[in-house]
């Protein structure tokens, strides 16, 4: 399978799953708190958004599959969705709060990044977004470049590289 690039900010639609819709994605952290991410060192941050796109898609697996951690985009009324040129609908991710800030406060003010649970991430929400046919976006740089991924893709990867931390 095969992954495409979104190149630049080409939504040309973006919705709001509510949660009186069957497309809710309801994902909090049963504790109800943030654990601490891993620590990016100075410089760090520029660095990897200076990667490619690919190059991020597998330093995001990398630290996922290690920290069980990864973040997205939502304001109070739920994720946002966004949809690409040809409405392929997509969420995007990324393996720190730093990047998603960064992101979320340069393309859609008004929204915050928040800690998606890794469990759930796993057991329920990938099955979800496969069902409704959303891709995935893994950290998208500043000019909105990723690697737009199938959820059985990037389901297949992220199990592969757990792998290596069990």
């Amino acid at each position: 399978m095969t992954t495409t690039r979104v190149t630049g900010n080409k939504t040309v639609a973006h919705e709001r799953i509510h949660p009186n819709s069957n497309r809710y994605l309801k994902l909090c952290n049963e504790t109800g708190t943030t654990s601490m991410p891993y620590r990016l060192e100075d410089g760090q941050l520029e660095s990897l958004l200076a990667l490619s796109s690919e190059e991020r898609y597998r330093h995001f697996l990398e630290k996922v599959a290690d920290w069980e951690q990864l973040w997205g985009a939502r304001d109070e009324q739920g994720w946002l969705v966004q949809a690409t040129s040809t409405n392929q609908a997509y969420i995007s991710l990324w393996p720190h709060p730093a990047f998603a800030t960064d992101a979320i406060r340069r393309h859609f003010p008004g929204n915050f990044e928040e800690e998606i649970d890794f469990e759930y991430l796993l057991n329920e929400w990938l099955p979800l977004l496969k069902q409704e046919n959303i891709k995935i976006s893994i950290f998208p740089d500043r000019q909105w470049h990723s690697v737009l991924v199938d959820v059985e893709k990037f389901e297949s990867d992220l199990r592969q590289e757990m792998k290596k931390y069990q």
